[in-house]
């Protein structure tokens, strides 16, 4: 069997963001007033999965993890 920590983790994670999207879901049905959109940016989500972000760690590439947060860092700045 796995350790706590080991178990936990993935849980906690899964938690995390599905509450996000949760949170997500509920602004787009107060924002439009449908449920039909809420429905189809849950179906959108679930058809493409959580994203890969494995290509930022690749083989000790600074070239790709400094790309890879220096796009994250911009799209903070930009939905700020």
């Amino acid at each position: 069997g796995k350790s706590f920590v080991a178990a936990i983790v993935p849980v906690l994670f899964q938690l995390t963001y599905t509450s996000c999207f949760g949170f997500f879901a509920g602004f787009i049905f107060l924002r439009t007033g449908s449920i039909k959109s809420a429905v189809i940016c849950h179906s959108f989500c679930n058809f493409m999965g959580f994203p890969d972000f494995s290509f930022a760690a690749a083989a000790g590439d600074p070239r790709k993890s400094g790309t890879f947060s220096a796009i994250h860092h911009f799209s903070k700045v930009i939905w700020a």
